[in-house]
């Protein structure tokens, strides 16, 4: 008799599904990221609520180009679970939030993360740029961390950087409960003990494809 095996996951793009957070069009950002510093690291915060999915597989994250760069940049991306940075009841990721719970730390902040984008790329096309996720990450339904990395600026390396379309941070349930995103940058050595990351107001369109 022929025998078939689950493998847990189920690959009929029906059964597929994707969430985006972010649909306006704000066009100066590319925070997290700063590619006119030698290192830039930084984490943006998406809620379950925004997500609007319960848990499974990201196979999947893309964002909006929107102004196209050219030549390659190094970047790293990582995403986390998270249940830690949260303030009076709700998701809030804010610089204070980050020393208290990891000292600043980016071995602290990146341990327990998941490594799913480590490589050389050229923004060079408007539009939705897709990183595919080897092996997908096991999203479980709480806030999703995705954690930015890059170590070489611009002028050194000979790119030009793109810009990414972006949204500003919405304002609910509030003003003191609604931050999503932080960043650091410098042209220092890198050195994993931070100095202090700064508070951002606007968040990259993110598409998360889900199975």
């Amino acid at each position: 008799p022929t025998i078939f095996y689950y493998s847990g996951r189920i690959l009929d793009p029906e059964f597929a599904v994707s969430s985006t957070v972010g649909t306006a069009s704000v066009t100066n950002n590319m925070k997290p990221f700063d590619f006119t510093k030698e290192h830039s690291v930084g984490i943006i915060m998406y809620t379950a609520d925004e997500l609007g999915i319960s848990k499974g597989i990201i196979d999947t994250i893309s964002l909006y180009v929107h102004t196209a760069g050219s030549g390659q940049i190094p970047v790293r991306l990582y995403l986390k679970n998270d249940t830690t940075f949260v303030a009076n009841g709700y998701p809030n990721l804010t610089p204070v939030l980050v020393n208290q719970l990891y000292q600043n730390n980016w071995n602290n902040l990146t341990n327990g993360a998941t490594l799913i984008v480590d490589g050389l790329f050229e923004f060079d096309q408007p539009g939705w740029y897709s990183f595919v996720i080897p092996g997908g990450f096991q999203y479980t339904g709480n806030s999703l961390l995705l954690m930015t990395e890059h170590h070489g600026k611009n002028t050194t390396l000979g790119y030009s950087a793109p810009v990414f379309r972006s949204t500003n941070v919405p304002s609910v349930p509030n003003s003191t409960y609604n931050k999503r995103i932080v960043y650091y940058s410098t042209d220092n050595d890198f050195n994993p003990a931070l100095g202090t990351m700064s508070q951002g107001t606007v968040r990259f369109n993110t598409k998360f494809g889900v199975s």
